[in-house]
Order: C-alpha cells, then structure tokens, then sequence
C-alpha cells in the first residue's frame, strides 16, 4: 500500500523482524516468471554473479521474502527472520545462500524444534539474524558465525504446554524451552569468544563448503564432526586404514521408484495380492503398517520397476527420507520383498566384511555422519553421495573383523529362526481357531 511504501522501501528499515509465509510444499512455489525475473535468488547463478536465467520449477515464497527483506534494510540494518529451514542446505536454495553470504553478515543461525509451529504446520525451520554492512567493499572475508540447535520448545507436537519439572518430579508453572538459553549464548557471543557447548558453538565463514555454502547447524555440531575426527584417527594408527563406503567397493545405489497409487488395495491374500513395505513397515517386528498391492494392475513400466524394487537377502538397507540413517539387515524372511525406494542398498560380497560394515553403520560413529548430512524443511532426507562417503575405519587384520561379525552372524541366524518359530505358532493358533485341533496337535508332537 502507498502508505506502508512511503514510510518503508528499499535500504529505508534499519531493523526487520519477521515470519513470512513459506511454501512447505513444491504447490506454493512461485512460478510466475514476470515476478521470479526481480528477484537474484530465483536465477541461476555463475561464478557468485546471477544470470538470467530462472531456476526451473519456481523458487519458494519465502526465498523471495528473504532476499525483499535483505534489499530493504539499509546499510547497517539487522534482519531476524523465521523460515523454513531447507534455506540452509538444499541445492535450490543454493542462489539464496550466495546472497546472503555476498550481502550480509551471518550473526547467528538458529535451527528450531520441529515442534515450534505444531499444530499448524510441520514445516521445521530456523531464526536466521543477517546484519548489511555500512559499506559492501567492508564485508569481512571471514568472520564466525554463531550456530545452535533448539532441543525443546516447552510444548509437543498437538500445541499441549510442556512444563518444566521441580526436584520432586513435579510440574512448575514454566514452560520447558531452551530459547533462553541460547539467547544468552548468543548475547555472549556478540560480547567476545565463548566457550562451545554440544548444540550451542560458533563456525568460521571460511569453514563453510564452497560448493555448497551448508549453513544448518546440525551439519557442524561438534559430535558429529567428533566422529569423523575419530574415524580417521582410528585410521592412521598402525594396523588400520580408513575407507569411504565408496572406496571399499561395494553396490551403493538408490531403490527402483514406481507410482503405486493405482496398484494399493485392501485385499490382502490373492494371487496377483503383494505385500509392500514402507522404511516404517521393516523396522517393525511384525511389518504392521505393511501395505498391500495388486500386481495384476501395474502397467509394463511398473512391473519393470516393481522387478528391480525387491530386497535382496544380505543386503544392507538405509532409510533416506523421513527418519533417515536407520540401517535394516535383509533377513531370509524379507528377501525378495517389495520395498519402497525410500532406500539406500548396500551389497557387499565379503559376508564378514558386511557384517562389520553393518556394526559400523548403526554406531554412534556411522549415525553421526548420516545425521549431519540430513537435510529438507517438510521431510528429512539422505543422498546416495552421503552414504558413500562415510567413513569406515577398517583394521588389516582379518581375524578382527572377524571377531566382530561373528556375533552379528549368529544374531542374525536367531533373528531368522525366532522369526519362523513366531510364524509357526501363529499358524498353529489359527488352525486352532479354526477349527483343525486334530491338525495343529499333529503340528504340536512333530514340534
């Protein structure tokens, strides 16, 4: 409105606070080009200079905001903002970091719990608090960023307060949060060095991947970086060498993607009927929220990738969307299994090799270099290239890989045989409920 623009504008604000509408999904992008063409951080980029050219599939609202908001501030003005947090990391969002990065400062970036905004939305986002220099030619080469993760937001996921509780176990009247902590810290931190805590610590600019320009802190946090530290220490020793998944040489690739829409029924016994499991579905003992599909109504396409989706016994599997890096051992019940293509595969040959890669990939030292590559605003995700790049210390003597897969192997042979003893029972129990006593007291004395 003319009066709003008359008193505000471009490099008039000398404070900005705000909480844009983000998109959430790929629906509320903007596509409009006569719009997309005024903004930098809706063009693709070439050597830290916009072109032209738009990015194609639109840019999130948001992204515009930010970059709206940051030419309006005038020069020594601050910036608080609120978005969604796949502004730090995702590739689309690449142009918007470069902006940031070549027109402000980074004072602090804030990732948030998930729950801030539940109910209303499960979009997980950041406090990002950008200062414009004076003088752009004064914008410092290097200089720390103040990062930190929120671990609790006084209320859950349905919007119910969460209170803190006294020496008793009892409920107090304030809110469980920690945002006044790290509003502290970050006071702190502006007056000089402070000492890092686990979620709450600083990153040099120059620290920053230039390829990427990663600004989420849960890439940095201290532990996950530990781990990598201590991976290639552990390879340096005598005895030992230090691999990339990539470089041990085995199949790392992405499962088959096929729409199964029109494939879902609520039959779950039939001739063309298939069970199908979700990343949720393979972590339960009993494949639960399993879903069930009709073969018979794929299309050519699909049943090409339907052939290439089925779980392969001995293979290693990692969940890359939603909950990602949990790390799912192909038993003989699950073999040959429809699974989702919300899978990494992993296929190593050297079966004590496997199972020693599949210790290491569930410890702490394996989830931490997942967990800091996740990223994304609605849904967490995990790319082939992060998996390939773990870090594996690997000891040269056989007989200590040895030593540690033989007890995965055995665990792995009882989960099998519990599995079948489970089914035998279940079937008994039905012939029982069915009526053929004579039959499963048969089963009972070969039993």
């Amino acid at each position: 409105p003319p009066t709003f623009v008359g008193r505000f504008g471009e490099e008039r604000p000398t404070v900005i606070l705000t909480n844009p509408p983000y998109a959430g999904t790929t629906e509320g992008k903007i596509d409009d080009p006569d719009i997309l063409l005024q903004f930098d951080v809706a063009k693709i980029w070439r050597d830290n200079v916009p072109t032209q050219t738009l990015i194609t599939g639109g840019t999130p609202p948001e992204l515009l905001f930010l970059e709206r908001c940051v030419r309006w501030l005038r020069p020594g003005g601050r910036l608080g903002i609120v978005i969604a947090r796949g502004m730090l990391d995702t590739a689309t969002a690449l142009a918007t970091r470069k902006l940031v990065l070549s027109t402000t400062r980074v004072r602090a970036v804030v990732s948030l719990h998930k729950d801030t905004f539940q109910p209303y939305t499960g979009v997980k986002t950041c406090i990002l608090i950008l200062e414009k220099p004076a003088d752009p030619r004064e914008l410092e080469p290097d200089y720390p960023l103040f990062m930190a993760v929120s671990r609790k937001i006084g209320q859950d996921s349905e919007g119910v307060p969460v209170f803190k509780l006294d020496d008793q176990g009892h409920e107090t009247e304030e809110l469980d949060h920690d945002l006044g902590e790290l509003l502290t810290a970050y006071r702190r931190f502006r007056q000089g060095p402070s000492t890092p805590s686990e979620y709450i610590f600083s990153v040099p600019k120059s620290a920053l991947n230039q390829s990427t320009l990663n600004l989420n802190p849960q890439h940095y946090l201290p532990a996950y970086n530990e781990s990598i530290r201590r991976a290639l220490q552990i390879g340096e020793q005598e005895g030992w060498v230090t691999k990339t998944i990539g470089n041990i040489d085995p199949q790392v690739f992405k499962g088959a993607r096929f729409r199964r829409q029109n494939l879902e029924t609520d039959m779950l016994e039939g001739p063309s009927i298939e069970p199908f499991f979700t990343p949720a579905a393979l972590l339960q003992d009993r494949g639960d929220s399993v879903k069930h599909l009709d073969l018979s109504k794929a299309t050519q396409r699909q049943r090409a990738a339907i052939a290439a989706s089925r779980a392969v016994k001995d293979e290693l599997l990692i969940t890359r969307s939603g909950t990602i890096g949990r790390v799912i051992y192909v038993t003989r019940q699950l073999a040959g299994r429809l699974i989702s293509d919300d899978l990494i595969h992993i296929k190593v040959e050297d079966d004590a090799l496997r199972y020693y890669l599949y210790v290491l990939l569930k410890s702490e030292l394996g989830q931490h270099q997942m967990l800091r590559n996740e990223y994304g605003s609605v849904q967490l995700h995990l790319e082939l290239s992060h998996v390939k790049d773990i870090i594996i210390p690997i000891p040269e003597d056989r007989g200590l890989i040895e030593q540690i897969a033989q007890p995965v192997r055995l665990s792995i042979a009882a989960k099998e045989r519990s599995w079948d003893m489970e089914n035998r029972a279940r079937t008994l129990s039905r012939q029982i409920v069915q009526g053929s006593t004579d039959e499963a007291e048969q089963h009972i004395e070969q039993e």
